[in-house]
């Protein structure tokens, strides 16, 4: 395979990941819609907002996302709220939660460490912002888990 057709793939693998994702959660909500489980049909919905927002960050901020690590974050989007919330995967799978929170706490501070790479900042400063940064993503993602789960 030449090396032109090979990039082209791998920069469209993101794309065919989130489109199927994103297909997915419809189907999911609409499911939930169907059957009068309105609130993981609501869960589903937002997941579909919260899929865009790696391309968002990536307009508004001005950075560059790996196309695996897109995936990674795709699929850490759709394993949070659709497997583990509608699907219940955080009930009937025991490490569930625990897996989560450490792949979660990575991917943050890596989007942490995307957004101030254009600095010139020592290290000690890079180590307390992406922690910072870390820290309050996951916190205020499990604000949004106990609202929905009230």
């Amino acid at each position: 395979m030449n090396k032109k057709l090979k990039d082209t793939l791998i920069n469209k693998s993101s794309l065919i990941v989130l489109v199927l994702l994103f297909l997915i959660t419809i189907i999911t909500g609409a499911l939930c819609f169907f059957n009068k489980d309105y609130r993981n049909g609501i869960i589903s919905l937002i997941t579909v907002i919260i899929l865009f927002l790696p391309s968002v960050l990536e307009k508004k901020c001005n950075i560059k996302f790996t196309t695996i690590f897109k995936i990674i974050i795709y699929l850490y989007i759709f394993s949070n709220s659709i497997l583990g919330e509608v699907n219940h995967f955080y009930i009937n799978y025991k490490y569930w939660d625990f897996m989560l929170h450490t792949v979660g706490g990575f991917i943050f501070t890596a989007i942490g460490l995307s957004l101030i790479h254009k600095y010139k900042l020592n290290f000690l400063l890079i180590l307390i912002i992406t922690i910072s940064f870390s820290m309050t993503v996951s916190v205020s993602w499990e604000f949004f888990e106990y609202t929905s789960d009230k």
